[in-house]
């Protein structure tokens, strides 16, 4: 932090020089909440970080464009987060080692005949 002040340093995957106004999660120190980016057309794009304790509703009511998980989530957050991007043809996008197995998420990128009995 600079002056004792909480920030983000720009060492990332988004430069500095692209960060704007940040808001910080109440409750969790040095947990960033929102972000906003400037984009390639001169405006701003918000980015929203989420943990999966928050669970399903935080990622109810509004589209987002881009959904990416980190660790495999809960199939009901996984769920929640297609309908999100769907409703403006976003993408979703999951990289993630399967320490599960053949959970739930999992089996649902498998074709009906080819899933596992468990």
């Amino acid at each position: 932090s600079r002056l004792g002040r909480k920030c983000m340093d720009g060492r990332g995957v988004i430069p500095g020089y692209l960060l704007g106004r940040n808001t910080w999660r109440s409750g969790v120190q040095d947990l960033v909440d929102t972000v906003l980016v400037k984009h390639v057309t001169g405006g701003n794009s918000s980015l929203g970080l989420k943990s999966y304790d928050q669970g399903r509703k935080s990622f109810q009511g509004t589209g987002r464009h881009v959904i990416w998980f980190d660790e495999e989530p809960p199939m009901d957050v996984y769920s929640e987060a297609l309908i999100r991007t769907a409703t403006v043809n976003g993408i979703t996008m999951l990289t993630f080692t399967p320490l599960e197995g053949y959970s739930e998420v999992v089996m649902s990128f498998l074709p009906a005949d080819q899933r596992p009995m468990l």
